[in-house]
């Protein structure tokens, strides 16, 4: 740490084939502590949460889209993002530019990811997994809208947030594509949807 003043301070005198640069200092306080989301506005907030990568901006950007197309005026969208690397947010940061009852936040959910091993193959990415997350990410907030990032939306998702699911945990749709897998040639699918994840009525 000591040498390394010293060592820079060298190859620049030298002016070697090392290009150097000096930038502003910055210090990292607490960099294992977690910030976890909280709703952005205090009233009519519609937490909306998604995931993508660096290969799948465009498609989430083409959803995000339609969000805000269906959007209204009276309602505020809250939107977050899980991620493990995205090398440039602005498609997604631009789509709501200038829109004051949106929001866009992005949460990296790598430092959760190391004590478990996902497998992902070419229908199904790493990133598919993050929903599972989802609990522990949002517990400040009372409810939340998860959607994947390849749909394009057709109407305002506030009316699927204030749609009363009683005292139920989980509001879902009945996945067509799913229930093939389920009956599909593959057993170990349906004997774990039965006996480890309880599911019924399939």
């Amino acid at each position: 740490e000591r040498l390394l003043g010293v060592f820079f301070t060298y190859i620049q005198m030298k002016k070697s084939q090392y290009k150097t640069k000096i930038l502003q200092r910055a210090i990292f306080w607490n960099p294992n502590e977690v910030v976890y989301p909280k709703p952005k506005f205090s009233k009519n907030n519609i937490p909306i949460v998604m995931t993508s990568s660096d290969y799948f901006v465009p498609y989430a950007a083409a959803a995000l889209l339609s969000i805000v197309k269906e959007s209204t005026a009276e309602n505020n969208y809250d939107i977050i993002f899980l991620y493990s690397f995205i090398s440039d947010k602005t498609i997604l940061e631009q789509t709501v530019k200038g829109r004051n009852n949106f929001a866009i936040r992005f949460f990296c959910v790598s430092p959760m990811l190391k004590k478990y091993k996902f497998i992902s193959n070419n229908h199904v990415s790493i990133e598919t997994f993050y929903r599972l997350f989802v609990q522990k990410i949002f517990f400040q907030y009372d409810k939340i809208i998860y959607i994947d990032s390849d749909v394009i939306v057709k109407s305002d998702l506030a009316k699927l947030y204030f749609t009363n699911i009683g005292n139920n945990l989980l509001g879902a749709t009945v996945d067509p594509d799913w229930i093939s897998q389920y009956n599909g040639a593959i057993p170990k699918v349906k004997i774990n949807c039965k006996k480890k994840l309880k599911l019924k009525n399939l």
